[in-house]
């Protein structure tokens, strides 16, 4: 109210506070607050996120970001623990570089973890990163850090399908199927069954593949090896080899003639070496010995590099003292020009004429003799050292002869019993031993000329009764022979021409048929 052209606002006349009701409001004020308060509230309702505070980030290269956009959801086993911020290029290369915001209930992310873009319904759209946190054992993943292409993957869109999958393309399909179908469960024919291992004759395709799982440990050792041998001595060794086979695919990416040209040669390999599967089952089956022996090749080679750099370090003093020798050797250089100089080539041919007929005549000789000295080779490498390695032994249980040892040795055993044999008995001398009479058993001959040794007999005088000529007495009764003996007249026919060996193969003589067997002891005495 106003009187008297006096405001009142606020109080009254007489001095009085007005209540904070009935005062007059300021709307400008009220509406900045309401503002203010609004605008927080809708922005934490769209983002879901503090202002100014950033959460755990973590980025990884896929081939392809498939739709994938910034708010995507981030899931582990289908709980959503975070979300997509942003999508770019990954470098100068056709990849996606998709990054993503992980909550506190989705940690830690380890450095082996695996993602995927998936579509949360079946045809298509709406997509999602998939992610595997990896295992405890790896180090994690730092705040911004990057998982590489090689643990992503994106899915396979239905155009793809449709596009790859042509007529002529389900035609193939449908034939490897049915082949592969036919080939599990079909026996193999009598001709197909003589190419293939014993152990996998008469069975189907399936079975031969059971069967094989027995192998699979060692297998997957081996190749849990390779493997292994792949990753390279030091750290980088991989990564280098991506990398060099990258910039080769690129380029053979750049040509693409001559890449055509080098899968149709390829397909040609592959099919000659497929039309002929008993020689490349061969060929596979030598592969283990030959790496073998190519790894062992290298070894040897290995150990004799540092006697080949010690070699060359010794023959440094010598290269240094070539330009000395060199000077020296000049001289001698320049009286051999002047020798062969036409002026005096033909005196020098004279001198050489003779030297020369000779040389011819000692190749001539030498060409006769190389013949000669390589049958004898033949016959001591596959006949005269295998006989001297075999071991003879005697016909019948008695085995009086038989040493157990190997011939060689059982020749070098008899010149050392020769050698003893004649020895006196302090070893400084020869002479020849014999015992005189007191022996029971005597030697003689029979009429029918086979030999018999009988003890002697006495009559009733005390004198022996001897029906046939007295060769000697002996204290033991004779073992016999070996080996048996046949006479001059039954002996083989000498046939120098004959060669001791007509194919090279390693087959020693027989020292046990029967010209080695034992033989009665000789009642003619020895040859004459």
């Amino acid at each position: 109210m106003s009187t008297n052209g006096n405001s009142t606002t606020g109080s009254s006349a007489k001095g009085k506070k007005v209540p904070r009701r009935l005062r007059p409001q300021n709307n400008p004020r009220l509406a900045t607050v309401f503002l203010a308060v609004a605008a927080v509230g809708l922005y934490l309702g769209f983002t879901k996120d503090v202002p100014f505070t950033g959460g755990y980030q973590v980025k990884a290269v896929f081939t392809s970001a498939n739709s994938i956009r910034p708010s995507s959801p981030v899931r582990i086993a289908g709980v959503n623990v975070g979300k997509v911020l942003d999508v770019e290029r990954y470098g100068k290369t056709s990849s996606a570089l998709v990054t993503m915001e992980i909550d506190d209930n989705g940690l830690p992310i380890h450095k082996d973890a695996q993602l995927k873009i998936r579509p949360r319904i079946f045809l298509e759209g709406n997509f999602f990163v998939d992610l595997q946190p990896g295992t405890p054992a790896a180090p994690e993943v730092s705040d911004g850090g990057v998982i590489p292409v090689t643990q992503t993957s994106t899915p396979v869109q239905l155009d793809q399908v449709l596009t790859s999958l042509q007529y002529a393309s389900r035609q193939d399909l449908q034939n490897l199927l049915v082949g592969l179908g036919t080939g599990l469960n079909s026996k193999p024919t009598a001709a197909e069954n003589a190419q293939q291992d014993p152990e996998v004759r008469n069975t189907t395709g399936g079975e031969a593949l059971n069967k094989s799982l027995k192998w699979t440990p060692q297998a997957f050792k081996g190749t849990a090896i390779v493997n292994q041998g792949f990753l390279g001595e030091k750290p980088g060794d991989l990564s280098k080899l991506i990398a060099g086979l990258a910039t080769s695919m690129t380029e053979l990416g750049h040509n693409e003639a001559t890449l055509a040209s080098f899968v149709t040669n390829f397909s040609k390999t592959m099919s000659g070496l497929g039309s002929n599967p008993t020689a490349l089952r061969q060929s596979a089956a030598l592969l283990g010995p030959t790496i073998s022996n190519t790894y062992n090749a290298l070894g040897s080679l290995d150990k004799a590099l540092p006697s080949v750099s010690a070699f060359s370090l010794d023959l440094i003093p010598s290269v240094r003292e070539t330009p000395a020798t060199v000077a020296v050797g000049t001289p001698w250089a320049e009286q051999t020009a002047a020798l062969l100089a036409p002026a005096n080539l033909g005196a020098v041919m004279k001198l050489l004429g003779p030297i020369t007929a000779d040389t011819a005549t000692t190749v001539g000789q030498q060409i006769a003799f190389l013949p000669q000295a390589t049958d004898m080779a033949q016959c001591f490498y596959y006949k005269f050292l295998p006989t001297g390695d075999t071991t003879i032994t005697d016909e019948g249980a008695t085995y009086d002869f038989s040493t157990g040892q190997a011939a060689y040795k059982d020749f070098w055993f008899a010149l050392v019993g020769l050698a003893g044999e004649s020895q006196n008995y302090d070893g400084n001398g020869q002479f020849i031993r014999a015992q005189a009479g007191g022996a029971q058993q005597t030697q003689n001959s029979s009429t029918d000329g086979n030999l018999k040794v009988a003890m002697n007999e006495y009559s009733d005088s005390g004198n022996p009764q001897l029906q046939t000529p007295l060769f000697g007495n002996m204290p033991n009764k004779p073992l016999g022979t070996s080996p048996k003996y046949f006479g001059r007249a039954n002996a083989p026919d000498y046939k120098p021409a004959n060669k001791c060996v007509t194919s090279p193969t390693n087959q020693p003589l027989n020292l046990n048929d029967a010209n080695a067997s034992k033989g009665l002891p000789d009642q003619n005495g020895s040859p004459g």
